[in-house]
């Protein structure tokens, strides 16, 4: 017999879904299909930006089912090639 106590749950990490669009709804706060955070800009002062988070989005479209390592190297990739 094994006991238990009830805080230790070994089924719920292999029920979860690892795919991209998972762990971005566990990690950030998406509201309307979207997530705004604040970046500085050149001249000192802080710009409020949006993220699609939805199927009119290129990159959501194609990374959203991938599993959550995949997902992570691909906009790393995308984001990089882009600021160059």
């Amino acid at each position: 017999m094994l006991l238990l106590d009830r805080c230790d749950d070994p089924l719920s990490p292999l029920i979860h879904e690892f795919t991209y669009q998972a762990m971005v709804n566990d990690l950030l706060p998406i509201e309307e299909g979207k997530i705004t955070y604040t970046t500085d800009i050149n001249s000192g002062k802080s710009e409020s930006k949006d993220v699609l988070l939805n199927e009119n989005d290129e990159l959501w479209r194609e990374v959203s089912e991938r599993s959550g390592g995949e997902g992570v190297r691909k906009t790393s990739i995308r984001s990089s090639t882009k600021l160059t």
